[in-house]
Protein backbone atom coordinates (compact mmCIF):
# COMPACT_ATOMS: atom_id res chain seq x y z
CA UNK A 1 0.00 0.00 0.00
CA UNK A 2 1.03 3.62 -0.76
CA UNK A 3 2.77 5.33 2.14
CA UNK A 4 1.82 9.02 2.20
CA UNK A 5 3.82 11.36 3.61
CA UNK A 6 3.38 12.59 7.29
CA UNK A 7 2.66 16.05 5.66
CA UNK A 8 -1.06 14.79 6.04
CA UNK A 9 -0.52 15.77 9.75
CA UNK A 10 -0.45 19.62 8.42
CA UNK A 11 -3.33 19.53 6.19
CA UNK A 12 -5.02 17.86 9.59
CA UNK A 13 -3.44 21.08 11.90
CA UNK A 14 -4.98 23.71 8.89
CA UNK A 15 -8.35 21.82 9.22
CA UNK A 16 -8.52 21.60 13.06
CA UNK A 17 -7.58 25.70 13.21
CA UNK A 18 -10.62 26.36 11.01
CA UNK A 19 -12.69 24.26 13.27
CA UNK A 20 -11.97 26.11 16.33
CA UNK A 21 -12.59 29.18 14.80
CA UNK A 22 -15.88 28.33 13.99
CA UNK A 23 -16.48 26.94 17.49
CA UNK A 24 -15.34 30.31 19.15
CA UNK A 25 -16.73 32.76 16.46
CA UNK A 26 -14.28 34.31 15.93
CA UNK A 27 -13.33 36.71 13.32
CA UNK A 28 -11.87 34.52 10.37
CA UNK A 29 -8.46 35.71 8.68
CA UNK A 30 -7.12 32.67 8.19
CA UNK A 31 -9.86 31.15 5.30
CA UNK A 32 -7.96 30.29 1.86
CA UNK A 33 -10.32 32.61 0.04
CA UNK A 34 -11.98 36.14 -0.70
CA UNK A 35 -15.24 36.94 1.10
CA UNK A 36 -15.50 39.18 -2.22
CA UNK A 37 -18.56 39.52 -4.15
CA UNK A 38 -18.22 37.74 -7.25
CA UNK A 39 -19.17 40.04 -10.37
CA UNK A 40 -22.98 39.94 -11.42
CA UNK A 41 -21.87 39.43 -15.14
CA UNK A 42 -20.49 36.08 -14.22
CA UNK A 43 -23.35 34.92 -12.13
CA UNK A 44 -25.51 35.88 -15.45
CA UNK A 45 -23.35 33.92 -17.65
CA UNK A 46 -23.48 30.63 -15.77
CA UNK A 47 -27.40 30.71 -15.24
CA UNK A 48 -27.40 31.30 -19.29
CA UNK A 49 -25.41 28.41 -19.76
CA UNK A 50 -27.14 26.08 -17.28
CA UNK A 51 -30.01 26.33 -18.90
CA UNK A 52 -28.52 25.34 -22.54
CA UNK A 53 -25.97 23.28 -22.14
CA UNK A 54 -25.82 19.43 -20.78
CA UNK A 55 -23.27 17.07 -22.96
CA UNK A 56 -20.11 16.52 -21.96
CA UNK A 57 -17.07 18.76 -22.39
CA UNK A 58 -13.81 17.68 -24.38
CA UNK A 59 -11.21 16.01 -22.13
CA UNK A 60 -8.92 19.14 -22.95
CA UNK A 61 -11.52 21.55 -22.28
CA UNK A 62 -14.77 23.49 -23.78
CA UNK A 63 -12.66 25.25 -27.04
CA UNK A 64 -14.40 28.28 -26.09
CA UNK A 65 -12.57 28.92 -22.78
CA UNK A 66 -9.43 27.38 -24.36
CA UNK A 67 -9.40 30.40 -26.89
CA UNK A 68 -10.58 32.94 -24.36
CA UNK A 69 -7.82 32.07 -22.20
CA UNK A 70 -5.13 31.97 -25.44
CA UNK A 71 -6.15 34.88 -26.80
CA UNK A 72 -5.78 36.65 -23.13
CA UNK A 73 -2.41 34.48 -22.54
CA UNK A 74 -1.21 36.11 -26.22
CA UNK A 75 -1.77 39.13 -25.78
CA UNK A 76 0.22 39.70 -22.25
CA UNK A 77 2.98 37.04 -23.19
CA UNK A 78 3.46 39.10 -26.68
CA UNK A 79 3.38 35.57 -28.17
CA UNK A 80 1.31 32.98 -29.64
CA UNK A 81 -0.78 30.32 -27.17
CA UNK A 82 -1.96 27.50 -29.37
CA UNK A 83 -5.63 27.02 -27.38
CA UNK A 84 -5.64 23.13 -29.19
CA UNK A 85 -2.24 22.00 -27.70
CA UNK A 86 -1.01 24.38 -24.96
CA UNK A 87 -3.76 25.07 -23.03
CA UNK A 88 -6.09 22.45 -20.86
CA UNK A 89 -9.30 23.38 -18.35
CA UNK A 90 -9.01 21.13 -15.55
CA UNK A 91 -10.99 20.91 -11.95
CA UNK A 92 -9.23 23.28 -10.24
CA UNK A 93 -5.53 23.86 -10.05
CA UNK A 94 -4.75 21.43 -7.63
CA UNK A 95 -6.32 18.63 -10.26
CA UNK A 96 -4.04 20.49 -13.06
CA UNK A 97 -0.65 20.31 -10.21
CA UNK A 98 -1.51 16.75 -9.56
CA UNK A 99 -1.69 16.22 -13.84
CA UNK A 100 1.45 17.82 -14.01
CA UNK A 101 3.70 16.38 -11.15
CA UNK A 102 1.80 12.67 -12.31
CA UNK A 103 3.49 13.22 -15.62
CA UNK A 104 6.69 14.67 -14.76
CA UNK A 105 8.01 12.02 -12.84
CA UNK A 106 8.30 8.59 -11.35
CA UNK A 107 9.64 6.00 -9.01
CA UNK A 108 12.99 6.97 -7.68
CA UNK A 109 13.13 10.46 -9.22
CA UNK A 110 13.54 13.77 -6.84
CA UNK A 111 11.23 17.45 -6.89
CA UNK A 112 12.66 20.54 -5.24
CA UNK A 113 9.61 22.24 -3.51
CA UNK A 114 10.51 25.97 -1.67
CA UNK A 115 9.18 26.20 1.59
CA UNK A 116 6.10 27.60 2.86
CA UNK A 117 4.62 25.28 0.60
CA UNK A 118 0.91 24.31 0.66
CA UNK A 119 1.07 20.22 1.82
CA UNK A 120 -0.92 19.11 -1.49
CA UNK A 121 2.67 19.49 -3.50
CA UNK A 122 4.14 17.13 -1.00
CA UNK A 123 1.41 14.69 -1.22
CA UNK A 124 1.12 14.49 -5.11
CA UNK A 125 5.33 13.93 -5.05
CA UNK A 126 4.61 11.06 -2.72
CA UNK A 127 1.54 9.89 -4.87
CA UNK A 128 3.80 9.86 -8.03
CA UNK A 129 6.43 7.79 -6.24
CA UNK A 130 9.28 10.84 -6.32
CA UNK A 131 10.84 12.68 -3.29
CA UNK A 132 10.29 15.73 -1.86
CA UNK A 133 13.34 17.93 -1.45
CA UNK A 134 12.07 20.93 0.49
CA UNK A 135 14.20 24.25 -0.18
CA UNK A 136 13.44 26.92 3.09
CA UNK A 137 12.37 30.52 1.30
CA UNK A 138 14.86 33.57 3.30
CA UNK A 139 12.82 35.41 5.88
CA UNK A 140 12.17 37.73 3.07
CA UNK A 141 10.34 34.85 0.94
CA UNK A 142 12.98 35.42 -1.92
CA UNK A 143 15.04 32.36 -3.26
CA UNK A 144 18.81 31.53 -2.39
CA UNK A 145 19.52 30.23 -5.73
CA UNK A 146 23.40 29.21 -4.63
CA UNK A 147 21.36 26.67 -2.33
CA UNK A 148 18.89 25.60 -4.74
CA UNK A 149 22.30 24.63 -7.43
CA UNK A 150 23.77 22.16 -4.23
CA UNK A 151 20.68 20.18 -4.48
CA UNK A 152 20.16 19.45 -8.35
CA UNK A 153 21.75 16.11 -9.15
CA UNK A 154 20.78 13.47 -11.86
CA UNK A 155 17.38 12.68 -9.86
CA UNK A 156 16.36 15.89 -10.10
CA UNK A 157 13.56 16.00 -12.07
CA UNK A 158 11.00 18.46 -11.68
CA UNK A 159 11.08 22.13 -9.66
CA UNK A 160 7.87 23.31 -8.28
CA UNK A 161 7.80 27.17 -7.61
CA UNK A 162 4.72 29.71 -6.09
CA UNK A 163 5.28 32.61 -7.84
CA UNK A 164 3.28 34.77 -6.37
CA UNK A 165 3.98 33.22 -3.30
CA UNK A 166 0.22 32.27 -2.72
CA UNK A 167 1.30 33.00 1.67
CA UNK A 168 3.37 36.25 1.63
CA UNK A 169 2.20 37.98 -1.76
CA UNK A 170 6.01 37.72 -2.98
CA UNK A 171 6.60 37.59 -6.27
CA UNK A 172 9.78 36.25 -8.82
CA UNK A 173 11.88 39.52 -10.42
CA UNK A 174 13.55 39.08 -13.33
CA UNK A 175 16.96 37.76 -12.02
CA UNK A 176 15.34 34.84 -10.39
CA UNK A 177 13.56 34.00 -13.83
CA UNK A 178 16.97 34.22 -15.50
CA UNK A 179 18.57 32.29 -12.38
CA UNK A 180 16.45 29.74 -12.60
CA UNK A 181 16.66 29.33 -16.51
CA UNK A 182 20.64 28.75 -16.03
CA UNK A 183 20.14 26.28 -13.69
CA UNK A 184 18.17 24.05 -15.63
CA UNK A 185 19.61 25.05 -18.70
CA UNK A 186 20.73 21.52 -20.52
CA UNK A 187 19.21 19.67 -18.32
CA UNK A 188 15.45 17.47 -18.49
CA UNK A 189 14.50 19.17 -15.71
CA UNK A 190 10.78 20.72 -16.07
CA UNK A 191 8.96 23.72 -14.11
CA UNK A 192 6.17 23.49 -12.26
CA UNK A 193 5.00 27.46 -11.89
CA UNK A 194 1.89 27.79 -9.36
CA UNK A 195 0.25 31.08 -10.34
CA UNK A 196 -3.15 31.06 -8.44
CA UNK A 197 -2.58 34.28 -7.73
CA UNK A 198 -1.10 35.90 -10.22
CA UNK A 199 -4.33 37.60 -11.30
CA UNK A 200 -4.42 39.34 -8.38
CA UNK A 201 -2.58 41.89 -8.88
CA UNK A 202 -2.13 45.13 -6.47
CA UNK A 203 -2.29 48.21 -8.73
CA UNK A 204 0.80 49.36 -10.01
CA UNK A 205 1.52 45.87 -10.29
CA UNK A 206 1.80 44.07 -13.88
CA UNK A 207 0.88 39.93 -13.58
CA UNK A 208 3.68 37.83 -12.52
CA UNK A 209 4.08 34.79 -14.64
CA UNK A 210 6.95 32.29 -15.63
CA UNK A 211 4.93 32.81 -19.54
CA UNK A 212 7.19 36.22 -19.82
CA UNK A 213 10.24 34.09 -20.58
CA UNK A 214 10.33 32.06 -24.01
CA UNK A 215 13.32 29.87 -23.07
CA UNK A 216 11.74 29.32 -19.62
CA UNK A 217 8.11 28.18 -20.92
CA UNK A 218 9.57 25.58 -23.44
CA UNK A 219 9.89 23.47 -20.08
CA UNK A 220 7.20 24.54 -17.70
CA UNK A 221 3.88 24.06 -16.53
CA UNK A 222 1.58 26.91 -15.84
CA UNK A 223 -0.92 26.73 -13.52
CA UNK A 224 -3.93 29.24 -13.01
CA UNK A 225 -7.31 29.23 -11.40
CA UNK A 226 -9.97 31.34 -12.73
CA UNK A 227 -12.20 30.49 -10.03
CA UNK A 228 -9.77 31.97 -7.62
CA UNK A 229 -9.17 35.41 -9.73
CA UNK A 230 -13.04 35.96 -9.73
CA UNK A 231 -13.95 35.09 -6.31
CA UNK A 232 -15.81 31.98 -7.07
CA UNK A 233 -13.21 29.58 -5.65
CA UNK A 234 -15.93 26.51 -4.87
CA UNK A 235 -16.63 26.83 -8.57
CA UNK A 236 -13.11 25.21 -9.16
CA UNK A 237 -12.13 26.20 -12.65
CA UNK A 238 -7.99 25.63 -13.35
CA UNK A 239 -6.23 25.61 -16.55
CA UNK A 240 -3.00 24.28 -17.55
CA UNK A 241 -0.54 25.72 -20.12
CA UNK A 242 2.23 24.20 -21.68
CA UNK A 243 3.81 23.56 -24.81
CA UNK A 244 2.38 20.39 -26.82
CA UNK A 245 5.35 18.14 -25.63
CA UNK A 246 4.25 18.52 -22.62
CA UNK A 247 0.45 18.93 -22.84
CA UNK A 248 -0.14 15.58 -24.48
CA UNK A 249 0.98 13.78 -20.76
CA UNK A 250 -0.88 15.85 -18.73
CA UNK A 251 -3.89 15.39 -20.32
CA UNK A 252 -3.00 11.55 -20.82
CA UNK A 253 -3.01 12.08 -16.84
CA UNK A 254 -6.26 13.72 -16.86
CA UNK A 255 -8.07 11.41 -18.92
CA UNK A 256 -6.94 8.80 -15.85
CA UNK A 257 -9.20 10.81 -13.51
CA UNK A 258 -11.49 12.88 -15.46
CA UNK A 259 -13.09 12.66 -18.93
CA UNK A 260 -14.94 16.24 -18.43
CA UNK A 261 -14.86 19.35 -16.41
CA UNK A 262 -18.02 21.31 -15.67
CA UNK A 263 -19.34 21.98 -19.02
CA UNK A 264 -21.62 25.27 -17.62
CA UNK A 265 -18.93 26.73 -15.71
CA UNK A 266 -16.39 25.87 -18.67
CA UNK A 267 -19.00 27.92 -21.01
CA UNK A 268 -19.68 30.69 -18.48
CA UNK A 269 -16.27 31.50 -17.58
CA UNK A 270 -15.91 32.09 -21.32
CA UNK A 271 -18.86 34.04 -22.04
CA UNK A 272 -17.86 36.41 -19.07
CA UNK A 273 -14.03 36.87 -20.68
CA UNK A 274 -14.85 37.72 -23.90
CA UNK A 275 -17.00 40.99 -21.99
CA UNK A 276 -13.97 41.59 -19.70
CA UNK A 277 -11.33 44.40 -19.93
CA UNK A 278 -8.30 43.00 -21.73
CA UNK A 279 -5.78 43.93 -18.50
CA UNK A 280 -6.32 41.72 -15.43
CA UNK A 281 -9.41 39.77 -14.40
CA UNK A 282 -9.06 40.21 -10.77
CA UNK A 283 -11.89 42.98 -10.11
CA UNK A 284 -11.08 43.93 -6.71
CA UNK A 285 -7.52 45.35 -6.89
CA UNK A 286 -8.24 48.55 -5.12
CA UNK A 287 -10.21 47.38 -2.70
CA UNK A 288 -6.95 44.85 -1.74
CA UNK A 289 -4.64 48.04 -1.97
CA UNK A 290 -7.19 49.39 0.48
CA UNK A 291 -7.26 46.71 2.84
CA UNK A 292 -3.78 46.18 2.84
CA UNK A 293 -2.95 49.72 3.96
CA UNK A 294 -5.31 49.66 6.42
CA UNK A 295 -3.31 46.41 8.18
CA UNK A 296 -0.31 48.56 7.79
CA UNK A 297 -1.58 51.46 9.39
CA UNK A 298 -3.39 49.50 12.08
CA UNK A 299 -0.34 47.71 12.77
CA UNK A 300 2.10 50.64 13.59
CA UNK A 301 4.02 50.23 16.80
CA UNK A 302 2.42 46.71 17.75
CA UNK A 303 4.21 43.41 17.95
CA UNK A 304 3.51 42.24 14.09
CA UNK A 305 5.88 43.42 11.86
CA UNK A 306 4.39 42.82 7.86
CA UNK A 307 5.84 41.64 5.08
CA UNK A 308 4.44 43.42 2.37
CA UNK A 309 2.52 41.69 -0.03
CA UNK A 310 2.20 42.63 -4.17
CA UNK A 311 -0.07 39.97 -5.19
CA UNK A 312 -2.86 37.99 -3.61
CA UNK A 313 -5.07 38.31 -0.49
CA UNK A 314 -2.75 37.30 2.84
CA UNK A 315 -0.19 39.01 4.61
CA UNK A 316 2.44 37.65 6.34
CA UNK A 317 3.03 38.97 10.15
CA UNK A 318 6.15 38.82 11.87
CA UNK A 319 6.38 39.32 15.51
CA UNK A 320 9.84 37.05 16.23
CA UNK A 321 11.46 40.72 17.74
CA UNK A 322 8.55 40.75 20.35
CA UNK A 323 8.33 36.73 21.31
CA UNK A 324 9.64 33.41 21.29
CA UNK A 325 5.84 31.96 21.16
CA UNK A 326 5.59 29.34 19.10
CA UNK A 327 2.99 30.22 16.13
CA UNK A 328 0.95 27.65 17.09
CA UNK A 329 0.50 28.61 20.32
CA UNK A 330 0.25 32.50 19.58
CA UNK A 331 -2.91 31.25 17.03
CA UNK A 332 -4.47 29.14 19.31
CA UNK A 333 -3.58 32.53 22.41
CA UNK A 334 -5.69 34.43 19.38
CA UNK A 335 -8.80 32.43 19.11
CA UNK A 336 -9.43 31.54 22.47
CA UNK A 337 -8.87 34.29 23.95
CA UNK A 338 -9.25 37.43 21.27
CA UNK A 339 -11.46 35.96 18.94
CA UNK A 340 -10.01 36.73 15.90
CA UNK A 341 -8.45 33.52 13.89
CA UNK A 342 -4.92 33.47 11.83
CA UNK A 343 -2.72 31.07 10.21
CA UNK A 344 0.19 29.60 11.68
CA UNK A 345 3.07 29.50 9.16
CA UNK A 346 4.48 26.58 10.28
CA UNK A 347 1.97 24.29 9.17
CA UNK A 348 3.35 25.09 5.85
CA UNK A 349 6.66 23.31 6.13
CA UNK A 350 7.74 19.94 6.67
CA UNK A 351 10.19 19.98 9.62
CA UNK A 352 6.92 20.78 11.84
CA UNK A 353 9.44 23.53 13.43
CA UNK A 354 7.11 26.16 15.19
CA UNK A 355 8.32 29.33 13.59
CA UNK A 356 7.67 33.55 15.10
CA UNK A 357 5.05 33.86 11.91
CA UNK A 358 1.11 33.90 11.05
CA UNK A 359 -0.42 35.08 7.78
CA UNK A 360 -3.96 36.54 7.52
CA UNK A 361 -6.64 37.14 4.99
CA UNK A 362 -7.19 40.80 3.83
CA UNK A 363 -9.82 39.82 1.44
CA UNK A 364 -12.73 40.03 4.31
CA UNK A 365 -15.34 42.36 4.78
CA UNK A 366 -14.35 45.93 5.94
CA UNK A 367 -15.12 45.83 9.27
CA UNK A 368 -14.63 42.30 9.93
CA UNK A 369 -10.82 43.47 9.10
CA UNK A 370 -10.98 46.46 10.96
CA UNK A 371 -11.86 45.01 14.03
CA UNK A 372 -9.42 42.23 13.82
CA UNK A 373 -6.72 44.26 13.21
CA UNK A 374 -7.50 46.56 16.22
CA UNK A 375 -7.60 43.35 18.55
CA UNK A 376 -4.32 42.26 17.17
CA UNK A 377 -2.71 46.04 17.63
CA UNK A 378 -3.46 46.13 21.23
CA UNK A 379 -2.29 42.29 21.88
CA UNK A 380 1.08 42.14 24.41
CA UNK A 381 3.54 39.25 23.89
Amino acid sequence: MLKLPSINENIAAIQRFREMAEAHGAIDLMRPYTVLLRPNALVDSLAQCLSVSTKYAPLEGSPELREAIAKRLSDRYFRKINPDTEITITAGATQALFCAVAASVGEGDEVIVFEPSHPTYAEVIAISGARTVYMPLRPDFTVDWVEVQKVINSRTKLIVVCSPHQASGVAFCDDDWEMLQKLISGTKIRVVSDEVIGEMAYPACVPASIGFYPRLSESAFVIGSLSKALCVAGWKIGYCVAPESLTAPLRRTLSAIANSINHPMQLAFAAYMQQAPSTVLFPYADVLAEHRQMALDALIGSCFEPVVPHYGYNMVLDYSAHSSMPDVDLAERLIVEHNVAVMPMSVYYHDKQQRQQVYINLGVHRNDLLEALQRLRNIKL
